[in-house]
């Protein structure tokens, strides 16, 4: 039995999975232009209400507590396992809906979506979940700082800029915060910290590893720093054997290993000991916030385990009914 197949269908999806059958063996051939263009905006607007629909279901399914009634962990185990969706998927589901999403508080009041306006687009099919996504991200960086009524006009024009694409949206996003802060005097440390993080892919079988993240200005001032004395053209080249590379003596024709007489090795900032290729005295890397939150992590030299690391959790707790 497939899922959903014998139980009484109220909610109309018998007739979207009959019309989405239709659309697979008609002939488009036989459409002029406009009219296949009609159907194609049709079909897109669709798409987008069905996201919006999506964010009910898992909104119920949290409330209903499948997940631990079955042994899952969590709601984003649930969706990997009971919906074979990829973890990435699942893990952007949920944040959707945690925005965008309707949610019952234990006393039977309704809370209204954290993003009211843009919820209300993709309901209507106006908006995409991509740029949904986009509006969420601009809000997220809004610092800590902004009140209640200045985000909510914010998140207002982000939603309401329908006839962009998410890309534009980001870029509207950024002329929007340098409008709201633009001597970056409301954005503080703790703003930063709760953006910052660095995430592992799994090791791949030859031993690469993909890398995303946020890093802070400390980090990033360290990074440029390693990158405009290694990262010069002619620099780290593995097919020419006289190209300079961290292992070999010093570009600049000196002993990499050489120290000053003052003991201090060139390549190290005076501030703190830290090696801008390297840690922190402590072990932990400048810019990025420990997983766990209790202090920094043991480093080792042996191959990472096959498995993703992330340095920053984000805030993805889900309400509980």
């Amino acid at each position: 039995m497939n899922p959903g197949e014998g139980i009484h269908d109220t909610s109309g999806l018998a007739a979207v999975r009959a019309g989405l059958t239709a659309l697979q063996t008609v002939d488009l051939t036989g459409l002029t232009d406009s009219e296949f263009e009609g159907l194609l905006a049709e079909f897109e607007t669709c798409r987008r209400i069905i996201e919006s629909v999506s964010h009910r279901l898992l909104v119920e399914t949290g409330d209903r507590d499948l997940p631990r009634m079955i042994g899952r962990r969590g709601l984003h185990q649930y969706l990997v396992e009971t919906l074979r969706l990829s973890r990435f998927e699942a893990a952007s589901r949920i944040d959707a809906a945690e925005a965008l999403g309707v949610f019952r508080e234990p006393s039977g009041a309704v809370r209204e979506p954290a993003l009211p306006a843009t919820a209300t687009a993709q309901s209507e099919g106006a908006i995409s979940a991509t740029h949904a996504r986009a509006v969420m991200r601009v809000m997220n960086r809004l610092p800590d700082a902004v009140d209640t009524t200045t985000r909510a006009v914010a998140e207002h024009h982000l939603a309401d800029a329908r006839m962009l694409a998410p890309e534009q949206v980001t870029h509207v996003g950024d002329r929007l915060l340098g409008y709201l802060d633009p001597d970056g005097t409301l954005t503080t440390d703790r703003d930063r910290a709760r953006l910052r993080g660095l995430t592992l892919s799994p090791q791949r079988i030859d031993g690469m590893s993909e890398i995303i993240g946020c890093v802070d200005p400390e980090l990033r001032a360290l990074l440029d720093t390693v990158l405009a004395k290694w990262a010069r053209p002619g620099m780290c080249m593995p097919d020419d054997p006289d190209s300079p590379h961290p292992d070999s003596p010093h570009p600049d024709g000196h002993d990499s290993d050489r120290h000053d007489s003052d003991g201090h090795h060139p390549d190290r900032h005076d501030s703190g000991g830290r090696d801008p290729a390297g840690d922190t005295p402590d072990g932990h890397v400048p810019g990025t916030a420990h997983s766990s939150g209790r202090g920094p992590r043991s480093t080792s030299t042996r191959p990472a385990a096959r498995r993703s690391t992330t340095c920053t959790t984000p805030n993805t707790s889900w309400p509980k009914a």
